[in-house]
């Protein structure tokens, strides 16, 4: 007992933490949608769309439990949407954090501060240079090029002078090549500045980008966490990839296995409040004006018994009922081994041949004398089982003969 309860009491402690966990993702990332008043109308939503998957969930597992298969698969489906949203906002929310963390270990690591060293040259060098940026490069060069050729054509002139011609050719040939030289050299100074400039420039944007990689999650962001940077070595994997699938894993098994937990829950505080309920067979006392699926007559001593509280002398009353009791287990009454194991027979009347069918031959000839339906439903509510066991009766009454297949697959008495 002591097991169970704390077995129970921890799953309802995990639940309540998981829920809250997906309910505050939903509502950070909904509310990061927007600002002001409209954000506080977008984290509703998310909280909405958190409290509803749960409530869907344990409404599928109702709708199965009472036979009604495709109302369960619609509500699954619906349930699925609400998780694959769900499962969305938990992934978002944790790459964001894991992310923000990331880049602040980055920023301080020795790589980074490396790379913003380089930055911080190039940056001055720009700034030393930002002088030329105005030039037109175009009329400059174009002018380089005409003082070029005068410049060719001037020493052309100089080889051709005779070597007496100093005054008349040599001398003059000489004054005009000094001459374009010193049009020339500031022209090629101011050039080569700016192209210097732009190959500044050029190299700033490729550290920029390498910069910007170390600090999004591609090199020393991944490398700062060991949990994706190691396995990522071992795998050959890139840490991105593997720092995605972490979070995928973990987001699905938030979102899982909350609504898991709130089923299990929710199926055993149901299962709690029919075994508190008693008899789980209704009273007698209708029906003789019920047409189907009422309860089945049975002795007057039994018919007593149904109305009497669920104890363990009326389970252990030779004329009464049969019933497939679920026990409480923080139950406080205590039995013996023996009391025990005759409290376990008396419940387990499941069964379609021998000691255990007493239950089964009641169902048999009610069906038989079209008091109760031979549906599912009709077998749960009259003999109020489980749909397993339901599905047992009517099985073996098929394999006797009693009853048939239709061409949609139900069965029908065999007439």
């Amino acid at each position: 007992m002591t097991s169970s309860t704390n077995l129970k009491n921890i799953a309802i402690l995990t639940s309540i933490v998981m829920v809250a966990c997906g309910i505050s993702a939903n509502f950070l990332v909904y509310q990061s949608l927007s600002q002001g008043a409209d954000s506080i109308v977008f984290s509703i939503i998310g909280v909405s769309f958190d409290i509803l998957k749960l409530i869907i969930i344990v409404f599928c597992g109702i709708l199965w439990a009472k036979g009604h298969a495709l109302m369960s698969f619609v509500a699954g489906i619906f349930w699925l949407c609400l998780t694959a949203i769900s499962t969305f906002s938990a992934f978002g929310f944790t790459s964001a954090s894991i992310q923000a963390v990331e880049e602040k270990k980055a920023a301080a690591s020795e790589q980074v501060n490396r790379k913003r060293e380089q930055l911080d040259q190039v940056t001055q060098q720009i700034n030393a240079l930002a002088g030329v940026a105005g030039l037109n490069i175009a009329t400059l060069k174009m002018q380089h090029s005409e003082l070029g050729q005068q410049l060719i054509a001037e020493r052309e002139t100089l080889a051709a002078c005779p070597p007496n011609y100093k005054t008349h050719c040599i001398k003059p040939a000489q004054k005009r090549i000094a001459a374009l030289l010193a049009q020339i050299q500031p022209l090629t100074g101011k050039i080569e500045q700016f192209e210097r400039y732009n190959g500044l420039l050029e190299h700033k944007k490729i550290l920029d980008a390498e910069y910007n990689a170390l600090l999004s999650g591609g090199g020393v962001a991944a490398a700062v966490s060991p949990i994706f940077s190691i396995p990522a070595k071992v795998l050959g994997i890139d840490p991105i990839n593997i720092k995605f699938y972490f979070l995928s894993i973990s987001a699905l098994i938030l979102e899982l296995g909350s609504s898991f937990l709130v089923l299990v829950i929710a199926v055993v505080f149901n299962s709690h409040k029919r075994a508190q309920g008693g008899n789980i067979y209704d009273s007698y006392a209708t029906a003789n004006t019920t047409t189907f699926n009422a309860p089945i007559n049975a002795p007057i001593q039994e018919q007593q018994n149904t109305k009497k509280p669920f104890t363990y002398n009326n389970l252990m009353n030779k004329g009464g009922a049969h019933f497939n009791a679920v026990l409480d287990w923080n139950s406080a009454t205590k039995h013996t081994p023996k009391q025990e194991r005759k409290l376990k027979g008396k419940a387990q009347d499941t069964g379609t041949r021998g000691a255990n069918a007493a239950r089964y031959k009641r169902i048999k000839k009610a069906i038989l004398n079209k008091r109760v339906k031979p549906t599912l439903n009709g077998v749960k509510t009259a003999a109020q089982c489980a749909n397993e066991t339901a599905q047992n009766y009517l099985a073996a009454m098929h394999k006797e003969g009693l009853l048939k297949r239709s061409d949609k697959g139900t069965y029908l008495l065999n007439i």
